[in-house]
């Protein structure tokens, strides 16, 4: 699981926390990592469609959990809280309920908006990536177009033969700028990628 977050360069700009996710047949991590044109190495130094910081705290997790706790970031606590809320069997419905006492118990303490993130989590087969936030103005969340659309739009693309045929990345930005190549994930929206391709639902927070 990973949600976005930030932090402050020497001189006073802004450097955001970026991530991604895979799933697919096995690929050199260099290939997402490094090789891209906007890789997320690039994106952690330069983030061009980065925001403000975010922070986090810890509540609700089941006691049995908290020895499995390796740190103190809002990610793990997110993680913990969405185990707690059933993940193994439904992650959809996991990551609703999770969502849904953080804005509780955020709102409880005054917090406007308490919640603000992208997540994802994986099964090692399936990718589900959530786009959300209170406010409606979410962080960006992009994922890749499957790879055999891909390949007919850019049949000289070498770069594109590491890739399976089952590929998914999803990113917080886009790793170059080819048109087609990644697809937004809309605002309160959960992305679905496995072996079959990939769709979006709606995510309704039941708060």
């Amino acid at each position: 699981m990973a949600r976005t977050g930030s932090g402050l360069r020497q001189g006073g700009g802004v450097r955001m926390c970026r991530w991604l996710a895979y799933s697919g047949e096995p690929l050199r991590a260099s290939a997402v990592l490094l090789d891209a044109t906007h890789s997320l190495v690039a994106q952690s130094l330069d983030s061009p469609l980065g925001a403000e910081t975010v922070n986090g705290d810890g509540f609700g997790i089941d006691p049995s959990l908290y020895p499995h706790l390796m740190g103190t970031t809002d990610s793990e606590v997110l993680f913990h809280l969405a185990i707690t809320n059933g993940l193994a069997d439904d992650p959809v419905s996991a990551l609703r309920a999770t969502v849904d006492l953080v804005e509780r118990i955020g709102r409880d303490h005054g917090v406007m908006f308490p919640m603000q993130g992208t997540v994802a989590v994986a099964d090692g087969a399936t990718i589900w990536a959530l786009r959300y936030s209170t406010q409606g103005r979410s962080r960006t969340l992009f994922h890749s177009a499957d790879i055999p659309t891909i390949r007919r739009m850019y049949p000289d693309a070498e770069r594109l033969g590491e890739f399976g045929e089952h590929a998914h990345v999803v990113v917080s930005e886009p790793l170059n700028d080819l048109p087609g190549l990644f697809t937004e994930v809309p605002e309160s929206t959960i992305a679905i990628l496995d072996r079959e391709g990939y769709h979006h639902e709606p995510f309704r927070s039941a708060a």
